[in-house]
């Protein structure tokens, strides 16, 4: 079955991208990025920048908006069943070309992982 990523998390003035390489099967039925309850990358960010952990989908959202930090996922689409990055056929790349140039202040760009930065890396070789 193909799976779809979200849009990014961005604003303009965005200077960290944070790239995943696809929601797991709990963010995409909570429709939220990092959205298994056991996932730390919210209690990381707010540590990051001495904050309380956020609650609410929309204040995590803003948390890391105020911070300058854009999350999205090297992929548009895949097949995988699960949530293994190693399950993974048929990928679909998102078009980083158009998000770098909407978003002209990313000056670092990090993965949550080594598959994210493989299939980035996939991409432009």
């Amino acid at each position: 079955m193909k799976i779809y990523s979200f849009p990014s998390l961005s604003n303009p003035g965005a200077t960290v991208l944070l790239l995943g390489t696809m929601p797991g099967v709990q963010s995409l039925i909570r429709n939220q990025y990092y959205g298994h309850p056991q996932n730390n990358f919210w209690r990381l960010v707010a540590a990051v920048f001495d904050e309380e952990v956020p609650t609410d989908y929309s204040q995590k959202k803003e948390m890391l908006l105020r911070n300058k930090i854009a999350v999205w996922d090297v992929l548009q689409a895949c097949e995988r069943p699960g949530s293994l990055d190693s399950a993974i056929v048929k990928e679909v790349p998102n078009d980083f070309t158009a998000f770098l140039d909407e978003h002209p202040n990313i000056k670092i760009i990090a993965f949550n992982g080594q598959k994210a930065g493989a299939f980035l890396k996939s991409m432009f070789v």
